[in-house]
């Protein structure tokens, strides 16, 4: 079930508790589970969407459980979309909002 909290309800609290199963993090270091968690909770977003080839914290358990490597931690991807979701022109609650921050991400992570 989905939250019933508004994205402007968030901006209320001050402090999160996070419970961490510890079976699941064995062999993970402290900053790799805190940037997944980081990300997780400042963008909401929905861990069984496909990720493509972005290179994320977000595939920290999927590359664990493949063999792949792990992240190490907030990767440059991460970065420029936590910088997008945030600083974006577009509000929170535009439909156009994930557009944007796509362009502006393409634009700015493009070699």
């Amino acid at each position: 079930m989905g939250s019933h909290f508004d994205v402007k309800d968030l901006l209320v609290f001050t402090s999160v508790a996070v419970i961490v199963d510890g079976k699941q993090v064995v062999g993970l270091q402290l900053a790799q589970l805190a940037d997944f968690i980081a990300m997780v909770a400042l963008t909401e977003v929905d861990l069984d969407a496909p990720l493509g080839a972005a290179p994320t914290i977000l595939r920290l358990f999927d590359a664990r459980g493949s063999g792949t490597q792990v992240p190490a931690g907030l990767s440059a991807w991460d970065q420029e979309f936590l910088k997008w979701l945030y600083d974006s022109a577009a509000p929170l609650e535009s439909i156009t909002q994930r557009s944007v921050i796509t362009g502006e991400m393409l634009h700015d992570l493009a070699p």
